[in-house]
């Protein structure tokens, strides 16, 4: 794994003009992150969200933490993710479709990630799947709880091999994991304000995995974070729009 010893902060943009979002990359400063093109933690008020467009060339996880969402698309699937949930969606060829709010919850916060697909795979058919919250896995220790969105475990499928937590912790908890060695990933704090790695990150803020695979996290505050990691593809990432090219 690659060494990068600083402090990043998510970049606030304003997508359709009312939805809020935090957006890892790309940005000025690191346009992907290979196997990773796009990371972004969303806030949809009611009554909006991500309008009917064609995606392709790369494969999507959307996380729901709060609220629930609306998603519909041209293979005819209307599916409605509930907080906890997750979908994943093979935009391959080509895939269009919309996320939306859902009357009833005046938020719905969660994080849309798009990986890469390998060079031969970018003509793929599309195709979805989503899990309600009670389908994914969790481990819980003293004071703290890791929700297994992607790997370990998890029933989600992906292309390449991938590692997507959602881990919860107390105050003053303590929580240990670990990322193989052949994995990038980086740790992203959403919520609250966490130790580790020599680093203390709050809301918006997140850094690279150093070259250690054990990771010990200390919570100085009641925080959440999100783990990601994924076996870098070395192609070139080449976002479009909506597409990876």
């Amino acid at each position: 794994m690659v060494t990068l010893t600083y402090l990043k902060h998510a970049q606030e943009i304003r997508e359709s003009n009312d939805i809020r979002v935090k957006r890892l990359f790309p940005a000025s400063d690191q346009t992907s992150y290979d196997p990773f093109a796009l990371v972004d933690e969303f806030f949809i008020p009611q009554d909006s969200g991500f309008p009917r467009m064609e995606y392709r060339g790369f494969e999507g996880y959307t996380y729901i933490t709060e609220g629930a969402l609306l998603h519909s698309d041209t293979t005819g699937i209307a599916r409605v993710i509930e907080s906890g949930g997750l979908q994943h969606y093979v935009a391959g060829r080509g895939l269009v479709h919309s996320e939306t709010s859902v009357a009833g919850h005046p938020l719905c916060h969660g994080f849309r990630i798009w990986v890469n697909l390998p060079r031969d795979m970018k003509k793929i058919d599309p195709s979805y799947d989503s899990w309600q919250p009670d389908q994914l896995p969790y481990v819980q220790n003293q004071g703290s709880s890791a929700y297994h969105i992607v790997g370990n475990g998890a029933p989600t499928s992906s292309t390449i091999p991938l590692i997507i937590q959602d881990i919860h912790m107390d105050i003053n908890a303590h929580h240990f994991m670990s990322v193989p060695s052949e994995m990038e990933g980086l740790m992203y704090c959403y919520w609250g304000e966490v130790e580790a790695c020599d680093y203390r990150i709050g809301p918006g803020e997140y850094f690279f995995l150093p070259d250690a695979v054990e990771i010990a996290a200390y919570a100085r505050r009641e925080s959440r974070i999100l783990l990601l990691a994924g076996v870098p593809l070395a192609e070139q990432i080449r976002l479009s729009g909506t597409s990876v090219e």
